[in-house]
């Protein structure tokens, strides 16, 4: 009895050992149909609040804020318009970020500078503007209070020295602008909020300078700004593909609805995990239906 007992218990436990693998499976292809609807609900809101019309950042902030109990969350992904001055001496750099410029991947950072109301009289409030991609070489001139047409010039000379694609793509002397920034700007951007950084990602580390993604608490207290004040995101056209960019690059719309995995990718990492619990599902019942050899009998 104690021996037929114990061999029902090792059945058991393979059996449990056996389909393990079928329920884990088949529990992330599951996951991941769940991540998909999600996603694509998210995307949703988004290209539904960013295909309104952009509003006085002023005004938007105090219809969201009576319509909501948490005004901050209520004004993401809403474009607005804002006037002002940028305080240049203020501006601090995100990154690296790579970015996509004539057909190759460029280092540079974002630049994000406080802009502050014209007049004392303006309603709106100051604002945390993120203004832009920067190649490398813009970010030292600016650094170094050089801010004319010959920085992005050495930016080419640099590019044509240390790479090939210029040589082959580009036969002329190529052009590039910086924008301007004196006196008072209109700014067309979207309201955001701080970054959810992986892992791998460093620390910002504040005190010299270092930013590797977007706090807002912390970029706002490093610029001298009021806790609450909004940060937005500037948003622009391509920069196309013609010889004269100006910078910095600012953001496309399309930018604020791609991520690094869409709702179809989603689909497909399902379809891989119900196929894999299929076929261990599979290899579990025939496992389970193949008779037990007989041992060999010792002959003499």
């Amino acid at each position: 009895m104690r021996s037929i007992a114990a061999t029902k218990k090792k059945l058991g436990l393979s059996v449990v050992f056996l389909f393990l693998p079928c329920v884990a499976t088949f529990g992330l292809g599951t996951w991941q149909v769940k991540r998909r609807d999600w996603k694509a609900e998210l995307l949703d809101y988004k290209r539904k609040r960013l295909e309104q019309d952009p509003v006085p950042l002023a005004l938007a902030m105090v219809d969201d804020t009576s319509s909501s109990s948490n005004g901050e969350s209520a004004l993401e992904y809403r474009r607005v318009v804002c006037d002002g001055v940028y305080d240049e001496e203020k501006s601090i750099f995100i990154g690296p970020r790579m970015k996509q410029l004539f057909g190759s991947s460029q280092r540079g950072y974002y630049l994000v500078t406080p802009l502050l109301p014209a007049s004392s009289s303006d309603m709106q409030p100051a604002v945390l503007v993120n203004r832009g991609w920067v190649p490398a070489a813009w970010r030292e001139d600016f650094e170094k209070g050089v801010v004319t047409p010959t920085l992005d010039e050495r930016f080419h000379q640099d590019k044509i020295k240390t790479g090939t694609w210029w040589r082959t793509w580009w036969k002329g002397k190529p052009t590039m602008e910086i924008s301007p920034a004196k006196g008072a700007v209109t700014v067309c951007g979207v309201v955001r909020k701080s970054e959810n950084p992986s892992m791998f990602v460093p620390l910002n580390v504040p005190e010299q300078g270092q930013w590797f993604y977007f706090d807002v608490p912390a970029m706002l207290k490093a610029v001298g700004l009021p806790e609450n004040s909004p940060y937005i995101e500037a948003v622009g056209s391509s920069p196309g593909t013609d010889d004269k960019i100006t910078f910095p690059v600012p953001k496309e719309i399309e930018d604020f609805v791609r991520t690094s995995l869409m709702p179809n990718d989603h689909l497909t990492y399902a379809f891989t995990w119900y196929t894999l619990s299929a076929a261990t599902t599979y290899m579990a019942f025939k496992r389970i239906r193949e008779k037990p050899v007989k041992p060999l009998k010792n002959f003499r």
